[in-house]
């Protein structure tokens, strides 16, 4: 298993008066950045991208990064800086590419593995768990590929994952969803699994157990 080297972590609730530039040739080291909350955009080298919940890029060294965000649906960011000396491996074929992970709830618990085990000074073990983040965004990428970009739904269904993950009081239905989006439940179930990798009643109940 590749080592990587966690320079440094966090999670950043951004204020509503959040913005992101960094100098022309950005950072030194490589960056997981992922959504877990909010509407935004960012520009890596130029190249711009819609960030929602469930968003993820490796963001590359020697890049300038530009974010902003609506500030009426502040983002939250999970930000993972780390080093890797091997330049073939995964960050490396998917540094600067947009992804959206099947599984927010699934992935957000693999990355706070990372943030705990990188301030326990358990280096070995954020290590792992952040070849473990790694391996999730290269199949969630494999997946993004082979669908091309006509997958209509995934927008939707992201969506709906964000309004379950952002919900303060009992989790929307899935039924309220059918009727907001004009189709039937038991098709827009079978859409959730097929996007998200799970059902939408089990996503229900790990969003709740996360939250």
């Amino acid at each position: 298993m590749e080592e990587y080297i966690i320079n440094s972590c966090g999670i950043s609730d951004c204020t509503p008066e959040w913005s992101w530039v960094t100098g022309e040739n950005g950072f030194g080291d490589y960056d997981i950045w992922a959504a877990f909350r909010g509407r935004g955009k960012i520009s890596v080298g130029g190249q711009e991208f819609d960030v929602s919940a469930g968003s993820c890029i490796v963001l590359p060294p020697h890049k300038k990064i530009m974010a902003s965000h609506d500030p009426s649906d502040p983002l939250l960011i999970v930000h993972i800086h780390f080093s890797s000396s091997n330049k073939d491996d995964t960050p490396a074929t998917l540094s600067g590419r947009h992804i959206s992970v099947r599984d927010i709830v699934f992935f957000r618990d693999i990355l706070d593995r990372v943030l705990i085990c990188y301030y326990r000074n358990l280096a070995e073990k954020a290590s792992m768990w952040l070849s473990a983040a790694l391996s999730e965004l290269d199949a969630a990428a494999d997946i993004t590929s082979e669908r091309g970009s006509g997958g209509k739904s995934r927008p939707m269904i992201y969506e709906m994952c964000d309004e379950i993950n952002s919900s303060r009081g009992a989790s929307p239905l899935l039924s309220d969803f059918a009727k907001h989006y004009g189709y039937s439940e038991a098709y827009l179930g079978k859409l959730f699994r097929k996007t998200v990798g799970v059902e939408f009643s089990g996503y229900v109940i790990n969003a709740r157990i996360n939250k």
